[in-house]
C-alpha cells in the first residue's frame, strides 16, 4: 500500500526532461509513492498536439512523460489511473450521483494517452486524431466561455467610462477579500453541481453545503478570488492563452485539499504555477502541494519522509 499518491500539473511534464522523469519514478517507487494522472493536464496537452508545430511536438513529448511516469501493469494491461474531474468529484461527494458518460470518457483518455505516449514516433491513428480534435474544440470552447465570464465580471465592476476610479477599485477589492464573497462563490459552485446531478436544494441547504465545501476544498475559491483581484487591479485579458490557462489551473486547485485522498491515502499535487502555490498558502493547504524542485530535492536527499509525514498529519479523510 502506498504512503501517498502524487499527481502533476501540466507544467511539470512540460519542463522536466525525460531522464529526470525516469529518476523521479524510480525514487518514488523506493518510497512507496504511487502516481496518478489528471484530466486537466492531459486535456490541456492533448489540445495542442493537433498543431503540427513546435508547440504540438512539445505537448506530445509531455504526454509521453506523463504516460511513462504514471503507467502501471494491473495484471492484464498497462493503464494510467485517471482522477475524476471536479464536477464528478463534487457530484459524488455531495449527492452520491455519478455523472452520465464519465466512465466512457475515462476509458477514452486512458487508451489515447497510451497510444500517444508509449511511442512518440508512431503515427497517430484516425481514432486518436478524432479524439484530439474533439478535445481541442472542447478546450477552445471552455476557454472562450471563461474569458467571456471574466469580461462580464469586469463590466459589472466597472460599468462605464470613468468608473475605474481608485475609490471604486478599493471598494471592490474590499468586497472580494470578504468571507461573504468566498461563500457566494461556493454557493454558485454547489448550485451548479446540484443541477448537473439532478438535485434541487433550498437556500438553507445551499448555504450549508457551500460552507462545508469552503472548509473541505478552499483552494479553488482563493485562486478565483486572486484572479478577480488581478482583474480589478490591472484589467487582465483572459482571451490571451497565458491567462486563459488559469481555467485549468483552477481545476487543479480542487485536488489540493485535506480531503483529497484515495482509499484514505493522501494526495500530493506537484505544480510550478505560482498562483496555485499562493492560493494554497492563503487557504492553509501548503502541506498538500509542492513545487517540482522542492519535491525532487526531498526525494533525492531523503527528506521526502518528513514531507509525507506532514501530508499524512494534515489529511482529513
Amino acid at each position: 500500500m502506498p504512503y501517498a499518491y502524487v499527481v502533476c500539473d501540466t507544467n511539470v511534464y512540460l519542463s522536466l526532461g525525460g531522464a529526470v522523469v525516469n529518476e523521479m519514478r524510480a525514487l518514488e517507487r523506493s518510497h512507496s509513492i504511487a502516481k496518478v494522472g489528471s484530466y486537466w493536464p492531459a486535456m490541456e496537452l492533448a489540445s495542442h498536439i493537433v498543431q503540427e508545430d513546435t508547440k504540438g511536438q512539445r505537448a506530445r513529448a509531455a504526454i509521453s512523460k506523463m504516460w511513462r511516469h504514471t503507467v502501471f501493469y494491473d495484471g492484464s494491461r498497462y493503464i494510467v489511473p485517471i482522477l475524476a474531474d471536479q464536477e464528478e468529484q463534487l457530484s459524488w461527494s455531495y449527492f452520491h450521483t455519478r455523472l452520465e458518460g464519465r466512465d466512457n470518457a475515462t476509458n477514452a483518455f486512458g487508451y489515447s494517452l497510451g497510444a500517444l505516449g508509449e511511442d512518440t514516433t508512431a503515427p497517430i491513428s484516425e481514432y486518436v486524431s478524432s479524439w484530439l480534435e474533439e478535445i481541442r474544440r472542447h478546450v477552445e470552447e471552455k476557454e472562450n466561455q471563461f474569458a467571456r465570464d471574466m469580461k462580464s465580471f469586469e463590466e459589472d465592476f466597472f460599468p462605464g467610462p470613468g468608473t475605474r476610479t481608485p475609490a471604486r477599485r478599493q471598494a471592490i477589492q474590499d468586497r472580494l477579500s470578504s468571507h461573504e464573497f468566498l461563500q457566494g462563490m461556493a454557493e454558485a459552485r454547489i448550485r451548479a453541481t446540484a443541477r448537473d446531478a439532478g438535485h434541487q436544494l433550498d437556500a438553507t441547504e445551499t448555504r450549508e453545503y457551500a460552507a462545508d465545501l469552503l472548509t473541505r476544498m478552499p483552494v479553488p475559491f482563493h485562486f478565483y478570488r486572486a484572479l478577480l483581484t488581478g482583474l480589478v487591479q490591472s484589467g487582465t485579458d483572459f482571451r490571451l492563452s497565458k491567462h486563459a490557462n488559469s481555467l485549468w489551473d483552477m481545476q487543479i486547485c480542487y485536488m489540493i485539499s485535506p480531503v483529497a485522498c484515495m482509499g484514505g491515502i493522501p494526495l500530493l499535487v506537484l505544480t510550478d504555477e505560482q498562483k496555485i502555490l499562493n492560493a494554497s498558502s492563503a487557504a492553509g493547504c501548503e502541506a498538500h502541494v509542492k513545487s517540482t524542485q522542492e519535491y525532487l530535492a526531498a526525494l533525492r536527499d531523503g527528506s521526502i519522509v518528513d514531507l509525507l509525514e506532514q501530508l499524512a498529519a494534515a489529511k482529513e479523510c
